[in-house]
């Protein structure tokens, strides 16, 4: 039987983001050209510092540097091909935290196979909407699945935290989910709890979604609301607010 969160478990959310707030992490991600700025300014709203090249040539010095990293395989170049097993070495190395977004792995069996070549390295965690969650059965144990949806789904072995948070106006907005990983990867970076991480991550994320959809007019109007309300949050709101099931 899958164990959920007690009410205890929404305090310790809420102590992820507030140290988070304080934290001042360097975060890279690997992510296609259209998500770059939206992971960028997501992380900035989060007072961290991003970085985003994809040279194979420098990315490995970047990511040394770096205190997480996320690898999203969203129009996934040749260059970001080759990039990605480097960051991830990198990463390894440094003992960062790191988390796999594999993008579109149903659409494309090239996409697939690196995504299983990714993935048998070991993340901390890997994302998934509902059309790429065929990936998650092949996560290695230890790797925290997170399903996205009107519902997103956390699951680490039998622990199991379903969030009931969100807006569907996020949907209308390009990137949005591609950011969340950049999230993700920095609530990695300061709580060794990966489960606990995560759902921290995910709560706070969606969170910020609800409250902007409550004052934007439309999806322009959202985004920038969103950005605003994610800068906003701190430990306090997110206990306040999540609903967890």
């Amino acid at each position: 039987m899958a164990v959920a969160p007690t009410p205890l478990f929404a305090v310790r959310v809420a102590a992820v983001i507030d140290r988070l707030g304080t934290a001042n992490l360097r975060v890279h991600a690997l992510t296609s050209p259209v998500a770059a700025e939206r992971t960028a300014n997501t992380l900035l709203a989060l007072r961290q510092r991003p970085s985003l090249t994809v040279n194979p040539d420098d990315i490995g010095s970047f990511v040394s540097k770096s205190d997480a990293l996320l690898i999203n395989l969203g129009m996934c170049d040749r260059e970001r091909e080759i990039a990605a097993p480097l960051a991830v070495a990198a990463a390894t190395r440094n003992g960062a935290p790191w988390v796999l977004d594999p993008v579109f792995v149903n659409l494309s069996p090239r996409r697939r196979d690196l995504a299983l070549k990714l993935l048998a390295a070991g993340p901390a965690a890997i994302k998934s909407n509902s059309e790429e969650a065929f990936l998650l059965d092949a996560a290695p144990p230890g790797v925290v699945r997170i399903r996205t949806d009107a519902v997103d789904v956390v699951t680490l072995g039998d622990r199991r935290a379903a969030i009931d948070n969100g807006h569907p106006m996020a949907q209308r907005v390009t990137a949005m989910g591609c950011a969340l990983g950049a999230v993700i990867a920095a609530c990695l970076a300061v709580e060794e709890d990966r489960f606990l991480a995560v759902a921290a991550a995910v709560a706070a994320y969606a969170i910020a979604v609800e409250r902007a959809a409550v004052v934007a007019r439309g999806p322009g109007s959202f985004a920038a609301a969103f950005y605003d309300a994610l800068s906003d949050l701190d430990g306090a709101a997110v206990a306040s607010d999540v609903r967890f099931s």
